[in-house]
């Protein structure tokens, strides 16, 4: 499965100086009096899942054949 680029951030209490895709944003406590949290998420576009798989299979025949001769 192929995916685009992925630049997130969720928080509380927490300022951005910019945008997260931009290497020099920067965060802060707004209040630093409160609990705070941050979560950034960062992925490259291209391949994020693959899945693998062998599959065999087993086949049974049975032919039968009749042959009629006469004369």
């Amino acid at each position: 499965m192929w995916g685009a680029a992925v630049h997130t951030w969720s928080g509380n209490n927490v300022t951005a100086s910019g945008n997260l895709a931009d290497t020099a944003t920067t965060f802060s406590v707004t209040d630093t009096t409160l609990p705070w949290n941050l979560e950034t998420t960062t992925r490259a576009a291209g391949l994020v899942e693959q899945i693998d798989f062998t599959r065999n299979f087993t086949i049974n025949s049975t032919t039968t054949s009749l042959s009629v001769f006469s004369q």
